[in-house]
């Protein structure tokens, strides 16, 4: 198991695992984020906090934290199920039931083979294409 930066940097950041902790109900109230520290495991993410976090509890908080994401993002309607949703890097990105032209979706899609146990229970998706798919 060898998972790239680009994935790492995307979905196992110390704010991210942070506020999965807060979630899981599983962070102590008197450190900050920034101490600390975590492995990727073959059955989960080690944290010195608190042990191993399944990556079926951190796919599922991720998931949660996605669709809050999209939550009230401007986005029009150009086509039978072809929608443009604006974006931060780009002015906006093309979305279908399908795919999504942003950069993490097409991370996600094209790295998933390199941690399969998360994505096992993780959706390939992204903010924009679950707005579209709340619609």
């Amino acid at each position: 198991m060898n998972p790239s930066y680009q994935l790492i940097s995307q979905h196992f950041t110390h704010y991210l695992i942070d506020k999965a902790l807060c979630y899981l109900n599983r962070s102590h109230y008197n450190y900050r984020y920034q101490d600390l520290k975590t492995e990727l495991w073959f059955n989960g993410l080690w944290t010195n906090l608190s042990g191993i976090i399944s990556y079926r509890d951190y796919a599922e908080f991720l998931l949660l934290y996605t669709q809050a994401k999209s939550y009230q993002l401007p986005y029009k309607q150009v086509g039978h199920n072809i929608y443009i949703v604006q974006g931060k890097l780009e002015k906006y990105y093309t979305v279908t039931p399908y795919s999504c032209t942003c950069p993490l979706f097409q991370l996600r899609k094209k790295r998933s083979h390199e941690l399969p146990q998360f994505f096992k229970y993780f959706p390939i998706t992204c903010h924009h294409h679950q707005l579209i798919k709340s619609l």
